[in-house]
Parts: C-alpha cells; structure tokens; sequence
C-alpha cells in the first residue's frame, strides 16, 4: 500500500468560512492510500493518522459547518470525493467558532472517524481530556449524517465548584436544527444527582426547551438534602423562563418563579422566592453556598423576596424583602447571651431595613474576651476596633419586657429605633426604670469601642439605691428620685457608668434617707450643743433633696444643692466624685426653731464661733464636709463663719438706725473682742 508521510501541515479554510485562519494545522500526518481507487479518480484513505492538530471548527452565517464540506472541491473540475476508513486525530485542539459568540477552546482532544464518505453516515469516536484532580474525561460516541445522533459520558470532571460529577445520556444535534439531550447526572461535591431533557436550538438566541426531574442537592454540612421535583425552563429571545417550582430541605420550603434574561450577552435574573419553615435550616443552606455568617439563629420564618441584578455578580443584585420571626433565638457572636424574639415581623432592601420585634429578654452584655493561650498566664486578647458602618439604615418599633446592659435594666420597653452610619437611636423611649418611669431617647455611636451613649431622659419614681448602685459608687443613698438631664458615657464591662459619665442633670428626691450617718449628731458635735441628747441611729431621713449637677468624667459639681431634713435643712455647693465617693462641699445648716431651742439656742457652745441665730430663732453652721460620702468627716468653715459675723452684724446695725435704737456705743461694742 501507499503511505505518506507529512511534517508540518497546514490545510486552508474552505472558502466562505473565513480564510484568515487555516482549518488545520498538524506536527505530522501519516496517510494510507488505496491505489485502486487512485486509478479510478477517487481518493480512498485507508488511514489518516493526525498528530498533535490545532482545528478551527467554524459554523457559517448560514449555520453550516466548515467539516461538512471536508474532500469536496467545487472548482468546475468535477466533484471529487475524498473517502476514510479511519480517521485519527491525536492529541489536537479544537478551537469552536460561533457567529456572536466568543471562541471555545479545547485541549487534549482524541478523535476516531470509521468510514467517512461524503454523503454518507461515519461512525464518530471523541474523548477529551479536560484539567482537573480526576480523570476529568468526556467522551462521545455517535455517527455523523448531517448532524450527530449518538452517546456521551461524563467521568470524574470537576468544573464550576462541582467535583467528581459523572454523567452519561445521548444527544442529537441536527444541521440547522435543534440540539436534543437526555441525561442523567451524579456528582460527589456536593453530593447532586438530577435527570436531565433539553430540546434546544443554537441560533442567534438559544431557543428550545430543558426539563429537570430529581434534582437533589446535599452536601456533608447538611442535615438533610435540598431537593426540586421537577424544573422546566423555556428558551426564546435570549431569556430563559422557569416555570414556578418548589425547592424544599427538611423542613424549609420556598416556591421561585425565575427568568433570566441576555443569557448570551450578560445574564439578568429577576426572580420571586416566597419560603417558610425553620430559620436554622434556611442558615444552613445559605452557608452552603458561600454566605458569611455572624451568628445562629433559630424560629419559624415566613418571608417573600424580589430579586433583579446581574447573574454573575451576586453583590450587586437589588432586592426588596418582607417576612416574619416567631419564637426565634439569635445568638450573636458579641453577646455573652442570645437574643429571644417573641416575634418579628421586617422590611428590607439592600439600603434600609424597617423591624418591628417583640422580645421578652434583650440582653446587650457583650460576650467575655478571648483569652491568649500558650502561656502561664492566660491574658485577654487585644480589643479590635468595630467594623466600619455600613449605608445600611435600620428603623423600626421595640417591644422589650426586659433591656439588660452592663450597667443598666429597663423594663417593659416601648420605643422606635434606627441606626443608620453607625448610630443607634431609642427616639422616643419609655420603660419601667428600677421601680419608677424613664422616657426620653438614647443614641449610641458604635464607631467607637466601646459604644458612646447619649441619654437624653426624664425618669420619675424611681429607687435612688439601686440606679445608684448600678451605675455609681454611692451605696448610701435611698430615696424615689425624680430627675431629667443630657448625659454622656460609655458602657465599658466592669467598669462603672458614672466613671465615664458627662452632662447636666436635675435631680429631686423625696421620703429619703443617707445611711451610715445621723447627721444631727455631727452637727451637735461642731456647734457644741449644750441641751442635744445624742440619737441612736445611725441614719438621717430626709424629706427632700434637690438641686442641678454638672458632670465631667464622672466628677459632679453643684452651687444649689437642698436637703430637708427632721430639725431642719442645709444647702451646699462643691463637689462629689460619683465612683470614688470624695466629698469636697461647703454646707450650711440651718436648724429648725425647735430642734435649735433643744439644743441650747443661744447658750450652745459655739456660739458666734462655730454657729449663729438667724432672726427666727434658728441656728445656722457653716461646715467644710470631706473624706467619702459613706465616711464622710465635718469641719467647722472659719471663712463662712466671719462671713456671716459680717454680715449678720452689718445687718443689725444698720436695722437699729432705721428704727432709731442704735448707738456709737453699741456699734463699738458690737465689734469688741468678747470674754470667754
């Protein structure tokens, strides 16, 4: 027989086809020819042996082929055919040429073609070979008659996120016609099985029909499989249209209508996805497909969503979104406790989202620190500077039967909320208050680490002993306070609220007491009374104590503050360090006629050094008060004292010569060094 070998080959395009590109190029072409078919005109290969060929497959404006005009040459000589018993094509690349669409390339093809003659039916055998960690192996076999009817399989090829997916049907493609395809699938990861029909047609737009039955969906993470009974989809005009399925997991199951539109240019879908069933379950899937989680959460859900965006950014789809929470646990990584929604009902799109939630127990303790590992001595890991706000804006209404944070509790709270660029507003806000009633707003900038609160609040009736032990040093206090103010703190864990405490606030509290300290007896001590019987308790009631404080980082000052006690009143001025308890006040004390009189009146020990007697009766001291507020220490004040000497006299004299009484004598004498 004729053999022939040739190196280097380069055969032309057929014309029509673009001759810009040759359609095959080839290392080596091993031929052998049949000689008696050579005599007859004819050429007759017994075998064609290609090595290492690059193809170009093209497909015409008219939809045909470049190979179906393979060993035919129209020049006006005659037509003569070119006919195979085998060809063979090792090792090639194919390079598929659509008009609109971008070239396909394909590596490490295998071909056999038995018994070509043009015009006739040749059985086709084709592998290929594909980049993987299987055997990522495709093979088809068929025969070619205007068209391909035949077979393909599918062995361990892992693409697009799917791994170790096998798959075997047949397929039919007719010239000028549409593609049919019948299928079944399995893949290993995720772990996928599905049967598959498609009629389609690949002409300027992809036009036909694919039906899916048995889709389920699992992977290892999962406690049960996603499954989708049934899947037909309509393709006409470039868009594909999904007849209205069901997708169900357990106990979650959401119904999806679904188009996606310029498939061959950049996909666009627009979907509907109405779902109900167990939140955790819904978290799960999300996760499997690639969404971040911050936390696990749990309830029955009910929710319907409209989806529209790009198809291959996910990041950039809109949506709008409403549904429902009920009896649903969240627990979110940076609470030391979960959070407990009665129900929740919300309204969302990719910028802004409106909640309404009913909740027994919010509790915004943040969870404890890390702790280092690795050393002796465990240690808390560095704190790490909040997430930068996002454009997300957050509004809604609150119902809380109980707000717990680091320092405070409110009870039964009403209030609308929002947080928009990292602020979170109660605006208005009303609750149950240790007792009593608080209102007003709150605002938290949670740019910052920890959170900086604003309250601007009214609180009435409410127990002075425990909002001051929650929030302060001072445990000595009792009494229903009422007071309204503009502050400013941080809610730092273990750290005291009034440490970081700024503003102005009113206070007013009424039926109270100071434990700790009578303060009859101290006073009786520096005014020296003479007739004062020294009392038991341990402990001053007082009727009211009122006044206004300006605070900085914790430190309150005041010029007006009031107390009305049994036996009388005092007002001071000074200062008090809310968490050290320091005292740092000028008081003066004025005692009531009757408790003045028991104490000896003008007679006492003190007078005119450490007390005076006003004009009704009463006596009034001057005191410097230190040391801390549950130990706190009384001086006599030496510069009040003479202040008041001063003025006390000045008074006197100029009243007796108003009414004529008065005498150079008896100012002299009023200013007379007295015998003790």
């Amino acid at each position: 027989p004729l053999s022939v070998r040739v190196d280097n080959v380069r055969i032309a395009e057929a014309a029509g086809m673009g001759a810009s590109e040759p359609f095959l190029t080839a290392k080596e072409i091993l031929v052998d020819v049949d000689l008696f078919a050579l005599l007859k005109k004819e050429i007759r290969v017994d075998s064609l042996t290609v090595t290492q060929p690059v193809a170009r497959i093209v497909r015409g404006a008219d939809g045909k082929w470049n190979y179906e005009t393979l060993g035919r040459k129209n020049d006006g000589s005659g037509d003569r055919k070119v006919s195979f018993a085998l060809l063979a094509i090792e090792d090639a690349t194919v390079v598929l040429v659509r008009p609109g669409t971008p070239d396909e390339k394909f590596d490490h093809v295998h071909l056999k073609l038995h018994d070509f003659i043009p015009g006739t039916p040749a059985k086709l055998e084709a592998s290929i070979h594909l980049a993987g960690e299987g055997k990522e192996l495709a093979e088809l076999t068929g025969t070619l008659d205007k068209g391909f009817d035949g077979s393909f399989k599918l062995t361990e090829v892992s693409q697009s996120g799917v791994k170790g997916l096998n798959a075997s049907g047949t397929i039919r493609a007719v010239s000028n016609g549409p593609v049919q395809v019948a299928a079944e699938l399995k893949a290993k990861e995720p772990n996928l099985s599905a049967k598959i029909e498609a009629n389609v047609k690949n002409g300027e737009t992809l036009e036909g029909t694919i039906r899916a039955s048995g889709l389920e969906l699992n992977r290892k993470e999962w406690k049960q499989p996603l499954r989708i009974s049934q899947l037909n989809v309509s393709l006409a005009g470039d868009t594909a249209t999904f007849q209205p399925f069901r997708i169900e997991t357990g106990k979650l199951n959401a119904a999806v209508t679904l188009a996606v539109h310029s498939i061959s240019k950049s996909p666009q879908i627009e979907a509907t996805v109405e779902s109900a069933g167990e939140l955790a379950e819904a978290l799960e899937v999300a996760a499997a497909l690639g969404a971040k989680q911050s936390m696990e959460a749990s309830g029955a859900f009910k929710v319907k969503a409209n989806l529209r965006g790009p198809a291959q950014k996910p990041e950039a789809i809109s949506y709008t979104a409403s549904g429902t929470l009920d009896n649903g646990v969240l627990k979110v990584q940076s609470l030391a406790k979960p959070l407990e929604l009665k129900h929740a009902s919300f309204e969302a799109t990719p910028a802004a989202i409106a909640i309404d939630l009913d909740t027994p127990t919010l509790n915004l303790i943040p969870a404890p620190a890390v702790q280092a590992t690795g050393s002796k001595y465990a240690s808390s890991a560095p704190a790490t500077s909040p997430a930068p706000p996002t454009k997300l804006s957050i509004k809604g209404s609150a119902k809380i039967g109980k707000l717990i944070t680091s320092n405070l509790t409110m009870e039964n709270v009403r209030s609308q909320f929002s947080m928009n660029q990292g602020i979170a507003r109660l605006d208005p806000m009303e609750a149950t208050f240790y007792g009593g009633k608080i209102s007003g707003s709150i605002a938290a900038d949670l740019r910052h680490e920890p959170a900086q609160i604003t309250l601007v609040t009214k609180v009435a009736g409410v127990d002075a002993a425990q909002l001051l032990g929650a929030t302060t040093g001072l445990k000595t206090l009792a009494g229903k306070l009422t007071a309204e103010g503009n502050l400013q703190f941080h809610t730092a864990p273990g750290e005291p609220l009034a440490k970081s405490l700024n503003g102005d606030l009113k206070i007013d509290m009424a039926d109270g007491r100071i434990a700790g300290i009578n303060l009859l007896n101290e006073f009786s001590k520096i005014g020296k009374f003479l007739g004062f019987q020294m009392k038991q308790d341990t402990f001053t009631d007082f009727v009211k104590l009122s006044g206004a404080m300006k605070i900085q980082n914790g430190l309150a000052q005041t010029d007006n503050l009031k107390l009305d006690f049994g036996g009388g009143s005092l007002t001071a001025s000074g200062t008090v360090h809310l968490v050290e308890e320091l005292l740092a006040m000028k008081i003066v004390t004025t005692l009531n006629k009757d408790t003045s009189a028991s104490a000896g009146g003008t007679q006492i020990g003190g007078f005119l050094a450490t007390a005076l007697a006003n004009s009704k009766g009463e006596l009034v001291l001057p005191i410097n008060a230190s040391g801390t507020f549950s130990k706190p220490r009384f001086a006599p004040d030496a510069e009040r004292m003479a202040k008041m000497k001063l003025e006390s006299s000045g008074s006197g004299i100029l009243q007796g010569i108003k009414d004529g009484s008065g005498s150079v004598q008896g100012l002299i004498d009023m200013f007379k060094k007295k015998k003790q």
